[in-house]
């Protein structure tokens, strides 16, 4: 939600970027996040198994791993390394992995630190119980 009540004042985010950014400030903010995405989804060439989904056009990247409980594995590894967090879905029938580049203090280092940790998840031989929804937590 971009607007909140703060100490009883109605605030509008929206507007207070727009203000501190101003109009070029916000468009160079949602292109350097849309780059970041597409940068993202180049790299993934370089991960063994992965699979781009979308075209990217904006700041997100669909993608996935050879099944959907390689997909969910991997995503797991990954977010519980602390590397990088993004969120599971359900594209085409099929368990996917969407990388939405939104935060404004995202950096090149940032996305090739995710797509490292995508590399480690991948290399990691494969724990017992299977799907990561069957180990403990």
């Amino acid at each position: 939600m971009a607007v909140r009540k703060i100490a009883n004042e109605i605030v509008d985010f929206r507007e207070v970027a727009l203000r501190s950014l101003g109009h070029e400030g916000v468009a160079e903010l949602v292109e350097r996040t849309c780059a970041h995405a597409r940068t993202f989804a180049e790299g993934l060439a370089t991960v063994p198994g992965g699979q781009l989904l979308n075209e990217v056009v904006i700041n997100q990247v669909l993608f996935r791993f050879e099944d959907d409980e390689t997909t969910d594995r991997i995503l797991r590894r990954v977010v519980d390394s602390g590397e990088a967090w993004m969120s599971g879905t359900t594209f085409d029938g099929r368990r996917a992995i969407r990388l939405s580049v939104s935060n404004w203090q995202t950096n090149d280092a940032d996305i090739a630190r995710a797509l490292q940790a995508f590399r480690a998840a991948v290399g990691m031989p494969s724990l017992p119980g299977g799907s990561p929804s069957a180990w403990p937590r």
